[in-house]
């Protein structure tokens, strides 16, 4: 279990490839990833999982800084570019990336719509720029 744990973790840090650049948050690591958080169940906004890295690198007696991955979404909305284009099903549900550096700096990155939207030819520019928003409050709210 510890294994598949493990692995999949991996996968979903892998998925990052379409990621933003890095924002630095002026809070640590717990304040930036609890106010990512909060921000998405103020906004019923589902949190369908939850990865702490650091955590499943400990159990398999590895080190690693505060690293999480929240995994979220609304079917509402994410509906509507997989009947689009199926394939984007993907990289869905979003996921941002909260992680601590070896001088104790926070970052917050997040997968970039505008750039999946690109990649699977999306037309819903509207829904597209809608999450786009969505993201940037995610970032503001957690790391300003």
């Amino acid at each position: 279990m510890k294994i598949t744990k493990t692995l999949l973790s991996f996968f979903m840090f892998a998925s990052l490839v379409n990621a933003m650049e890095p924002i630095k948050s002026k809070y640590d690591f717990n304040t930036t990833y609890e106010n990512a958080k909060n921000f998405l169940t103020q906004k019923n906004i589902p949190i369908f999982a939850e990865f702490d890295h650091s955590k499943n690198a400990k159990e398999v007696g590895l080190e690693l800084n505060a690293t999480k991955v929240i995994v979220f979404g609304n079917p509402k909305i994410g509906t509507f570019l997989m009947q689009e284009n199926p394939q984007i099903s993907m990289e869905l549900p979003l996921k941002i990336s909260i992680y601590e550096d070896t001088k104790h700096n926070t970052y917050i990155t997040y997968t970039d719509i505008k750039e999946l939207a690109k990649k699977y030819n999306i037309k819903n520019k509207q829904v597209v720029t809608n999450i786009d928003k969505l993201l940037q409050e995610i970032i503001k709210i957690s790391t300003k």
